[in-house]
């Protein structure tokens, strides 16, 4: 079964909106996200860089951790 869902927001770009977070869960599901960024214009979602994943969980750390630890 297909279905298409969209998710609307008055930001404009989806990295300033709770948007990023829907898609990082759905993406984490492997449930394609496209974002619309404007009149005839898409792009693929892309897991928000500095999101940790463990399976289906995904946390934010509060810092970017160099060490490797």
């Amino acid at each position: 079964r297909t279905q298409v869902t969209a998710i609307m927001c008055a930001e404009a770009v989806p990295w300033r909106c709770h948007r990023s977070l829907v898609g990082d869960a759905l993406l984490v599901r492997d449930i394609e996200v496209v974002d619309i960024m404007g009149p005839g214009s898409t792009r693929p979602e892309k897991l928000t860089p500095f999101a940790v994943v463990e399976g289906t969980t995904i946390t934010y750390p509060p810092y970017a951790d160099d060490s490797g630890e």
